[in-house]
């Protein structure tokens, strides 16, 4: 009965270990810290080689995907107004 007990153990190690062989190269294998992007820390663990906590400091550091509404701009979301600033930047007779 021992025997047996061992055998199973036995398979169930090996059978972790092979998973985890086999998901280690998904980047699978250890979770990205909280609040930190799957792309920044497969770029941080594997590229970088940083630790979870400089990869969570530099996370904190990068912009949100959303730009922040423009209060002191009341054109800024107006189509118009981006189309009258690009013909008055590429304009030649301006500079």
């Amino acid at each position: 009965m021992l025997g047996l007990m061992t055998t199973k153990a036995a398979l169930e190690s090996a059978r972790v270990a092979v998973l985890g062989i086999l998901l280690g190269p998904l980047g699978c294998a250890t979770p990205p810290p909280e609040g930190v992007s799957p792309v920044l820390w497969d770029l941080c663990r594997d590229d970088l080689q940083l630790r979870a906590s400089d990869c969570q400091a530099i996370s904190a550091w990068r912009l949100s995907e959303a730009l922040p509404v423009a209060r002191g701009n009341a054109y800024a979301d107006d189509e118009r107004a981006a189309r009258l600033g690009q013909r008055i930047f590429f304009d030649e007779g301006f500079s």
